[in-house]
């Protein structure tokens, strides 16, 4: 009866001593798993402000462009006093402003 008893203790020592070793190691797959969700949460947070920030670039290249099209059709075709009858003073107006906006355009992608 004592050798059952005994048998039986070292039974249980052997599964406690397996069941620890499952639970260590799935302790260390939720510590690794929690560091590969702080990693991700890290990276979305980047993307999600690249994209705001350019989501603001391009409104404002919208803008830019905007105003470029209103100064064209300002100096070309609306400006007063300019035109001494024939219109190619406002179209030279025009072309310099188109060139302005060309030169600028060219600064902000350098």
């Amino acid at each position: 009866m004592l050798d059952e008893t005994e048998d039986t203790a070292m039974g249980i020592s052997e599964q406690l001593h397996r069941d620890r070793q499952v639970i260590s190691g799935i302790r260390d797959k939720t510590q690794e798993t929690g560091g590969l969700m702080d990693t991700s949460r890290r990276i979305l947070r980047r993307m999600s402000r690249r994209e705001c920030q350019q989501k603001i670039m391009m409104a404002c290249f919208a803008l830019f462009l905007l105003a470029a099209i209103v100064l064209i059709i300002y100096f070309a075709f609306i400006k007063p006093g300019e035109d001494k009858g024939d219109g190619k003073r406002r179209l030279d107006g025009a072309a310099a402003v188109v060139q302005a906006a060309a030169r600028l355009l060219r600064r902000a992608a350098e």
